[in-house]
């Protein structure tokens, strides 16, 4: 299958920019370049460039009857992964290691499943970059020993690796290459998931009535099939996931909560049906349904372990307790917060709706020095939307009103009376999480 992105991904360039990232780093913490190569972090992307560059040589001695591996190669690559602490990574590395020197120039299945482990792992991990990278070297594994199994949601793994990272016209082209790859092989699984893919792509540009309208495709091509095939059902789940995220930029919250329900009600694996009530609960937030809002996010802690997933309930809890004037709710997950080792982008949410309620409960420099601070995050991170409000409740209390509030979309279908019934039903048989 012929590569059509850019050059640098088969060059692992993003491994390169991923360990001068790490130098400047530790420069600007006052220490040498040089004590960057004893940070675990960089050793762990070391052991992964040697790594690749190992398979890129055992990809050409299958395709191409390459040359026995230099010993030297392999022995740095071992060094690099040995040097590594103990980690799920380390572990991987050393199996694709493994793999390569145990089937060097035979064709073997073992090499692209070890190298999609690694790539899942740093895709876990939020290494985007150099995630979609490594998927890369799966599907030149894959093409290499003619083992199509793993290519389509490498592909697709890779294509949304590439949108988290902004890089959309590649994305695109990943999502078009596993779109074929699944055709070809008679996957429509893969196939409708790659379309789902490239409609997200185009909501990322910016063109959501288009977006949609791919959307509404996908799900009225996808309902007729799942009697035949169950597992479509999530496929519609992620159509109509993605289609409420779609509906809610566009300013109907209440449609979006319908999409969202349904795709609650329909996924079986527990981190999407989570990621579903929280966006469910963003959208009846904004319908001004707070108990029902308030009972989703309860639902989600109780749901769900994940560290980060349960900083961003919090604190739309935290939110939540300001709008609706609870100081003594909002004081606890303030605190609770306030302790939090939370990354920038939720750093400045916390500080932003913190300072909201301390300002609403009459704590005005409290609530000034946390707007502030949302305010300094926000222009470093480029969130827009942060720093407007941020900026406007300053202003506010610099002249003595009351902070602007956002508009209040009115519940406008008997699905959202629907949805709040049920979650009133589902919250009342869980324990309390909060």
């Amino acid at each position: 299958m012929a590569n059509n992105l850019t050059q640098t991904t088969v060059e692992h360039f993003v491994f390169f920019e991923a360990l001068g990232a790490i130098v400047d780093r530790t420069e600007r913490g006052g220490l040498s370049a040089e004590d960057a190569e004893a940070v675990p972090e960089y050793r762990l992307v070391l052991a992964g460039l040697l790594t690749l560059r190992l398979v890129d040589g055992w990809v050409a001695a299958v395709a191409e009857g390459g040359e026995a591996p230099s010993l030297k190669h392999i022995a740095s690559a071992q060094r690099a992964v040995q040097a590594c602490e103990v980690s799920p990574v380390r572990n991987a590395l050393e199996a694709l290691v493994t793999a390569m020197t145990e089937s060097w120039g035979v064709a073997s299945s073992q090499v692209g499943a070890q190298a999609f482990a690694y790539a899942r792992l740093l895709q876990d991990d939020s290494a985007w970059a150099i995630a979609a990278d490594t998927y890369q070297s799966v599907v030149a594994c894959s093409d290499a020993s003619h083992d199509a199994g793993l290519v389509p949601v490498a592909l697709l793994n890779m294509a949304a690796c590439l949108r988290a990272c902004g890089r959309l016209t590649d994305a695109e082209r990943a999502y078009a290459r596993a779109f074929e790859a699944a055709t070809a092989a008679g996957d429509t699984y893969h196939a409708l998931l790659s379309r789902i893919g490239a409609a997200n792509a185009t909501a990322n540009r910016g063109n959501l009535p288009r977006a949609e309208a791919l959307l509404d495709e996908i799900i009225r091509e996808t309902g007729p099939l799942v009697s035949g095939a169950p597992a479509l059902m999530d496929v519609m789940a992620r159509a109509k996931h993605d289609r409420g995220v779609v509906v809610v930029d566009r300013g109907d919250p209440a449609r979006a909560a319908d999409d969202f329900f349904d795709a609650f009600e329909a996924y079986t694996e527990p981190k999407r049906r989570t990621r579903a009530l929280v966006d469910l609960a963003n959208a009846l937030t904004a319908l001004g349904a707070h108990a029902a809002a308030r009972d989703a996010f309860h639902l989600s802690l109780g749901a769900t372990t994940d560290r980060e997933v349960r900083w961003v309930v919090s604190i739309n809890l935290l939110e939540l307790a300001q709008l609706d004037g609870e100081e003594t709710v909002f004081e606890r997950w303030r605190r609770d917060l306030g302790d939090a080792d939370l990354p920038p982008r939720l750093r400045a949410y916390y500080l932003l709706y913190s300072g909201f309620g301390l300002y609403r409960f009459g704590r005005t420099e409290s609530a000034r020095a946390a707007l502030a601070g949302a305010l300094v995050i926000a222009e470093r991170c480029e969130m827009g939307e942060v720093v407007m409000r941020a900026d406007s409740a300053l202003s506010a209390i610099d002249r003595n009103e009351r902070l602007p509030v956002t508009g209040v979309s009115a519940p406008s279908a008997p699905g959202v009376a629907r949805i709040v019934d049920r979650l009133r039903v589902m919250r009342a048989r869980q324990p309390t999480t909060a």
